[in-house]
C-alpha cells in the first residue's frame, strides 16, 4: 500500500505503541521522518490533502491528554 501523508496523534506515543509502525521502520519501509505531522499540525497549519488522489494515513494511539482538551472544551460550553 502507498500513502502520500502519514500523520499521527502523538508523535512519542506512536513510537511506543504503534506496533504497525514500529515494524514499518524497522523492516526499513517507512522512517520517522515520513510521518508529516500530528493531529495538532493538522488542525494548526491546515495540513490537507493537496489533491483528490492523495493517501493519507492517521494513526491514533489514544494519547489522554487529547482526551483531557476535549472534556475541557465540552466543560467550557456548558459553564
Amino acid at each position: 500500500m502507498r500513502a502520500d501523508h502519514i500523520y499521527v496523534d502523538d508523535m512519542d506515543g506512536v513510537k511506543d505503541e504503534a506496533g504497525e509502525l514500529i515494524d514499518a521502520v524497522e523492516a526499513g519501509i517507512i522512517s520517522w521522518d515520513d510521518i508529516r505531522g500530528t493531529l495538532a499540525d493538522i488542525y494548526d497549519k491546515g495540513y490537507l490533502r493537496e489533491n483528490n488522489t492523495d493517501i493519507t494515513i492517521y494513526k491514533c494511539v489514544g494519547a489522554g491528554y487529547f482526551d483531557l482538551a476535549v472534556a475541557g472544551g465540552v466543560m467550557k460550553m456548558f459553564a
